[in-house]
């Protein structure tokens, strides 16, 4: 296990949460990219019996990891991505300079506050989550959703070809992987199971390319369970 910087004691990182939810999985592709060792632990949610349909959409929907190493436990996604690019040794997860780590902050706060909401909390969750769940899908929710989530793509492919200034890489900002880059990755795995999110990420070129160059990296792919 790697240890942390400025420490000498290992770290044994524990990551609590739904292996579904986007936010859980954009910390374990934030672990895997760092190479720190880490523990899922799920919760027994989908097993137990009282909850109504809509509190299970909601949950898997929404649902923030928590990591916990020792005494010390962060409750926020965008927290624990900062921690496990800051506390630990390996690639840095933002840039150096300010500018570009500023660009990737604003890529960030459109995805939280515009992207994620329209695009996992109503159309992934009423295409995939509904469905997983034995529930018809709600088309007029669906509907509804698709502006506001194309709007929210149109602004990260603005705001990432601002960010490359004419520089010739698939990623988000820079030639290296950042946690935006990270953030959107489980967001874009499943709008990509989505005919909506098929649509949206096909019209435009720079996402296009990028989901390409992006969802071929092993920490997705060891961190993205899909609906399994």
């Amino acid at each position: 296990m790697p240890s942390v910087k400025g420490e000498g004691a290992l770290a044994e990182i524990e990551l609590h949460g739904p292996a579904n939810s986007t936010f859980v999985c954009a910390a374990r592709v934030a672990l895997e990219e760092k190479g720190v060792l880490y523990h899922l632990i799920e919760p027994d949610i989908l097993r137990a019996r009282g909850f109504r349909l809509a509190d299970l959409l909601r949950y898997l929907a929404a649902q923030q990891p928590r990591l916990v190493e020792g005494e010390f436990a962060l409750f926020d996604a965008e927290s624990i991505l900062r921690y496990v690019d800051e506390g630990f040794e390996g690639p840095s997860l933002q840039p150096s300079a300010a500018r570009p780590r500023a660009m990737m902050l604003e890529i960030q706060g459109v995805i939280r506050d515009y992207l994620h909401p329209a695009a996992i909390g109503k159309i992934a969750t009423q295409r995939l989550f509904a469905p997983f769940l034995g529930s018809p899908s709600d088309t007029r929710v669906i509907e509804e959703a698709v502006p506001p989530m194309t709007d929210a793509l149109t602004a990260i492919e603005q705001l990432s070809m601002a960010a490359h200034d004419g520089e010739k890489t698939e990623l988000l900002i820079g030639p290296q992987v950042t946690l935006a880059d990270i953030a959107l990755m489980p967001i874009a795995a499943y709008l990509t199971m989505t005919p909506e999110g098929q649509k949206a990420i096909a019209s435009s070129r720079r996402l296009s390319r990028w989901w390409l160059s992006v969802s071929r990296r092993p920490s997705l792919a060891r961190s993205w369970p899909g609906l399994g």
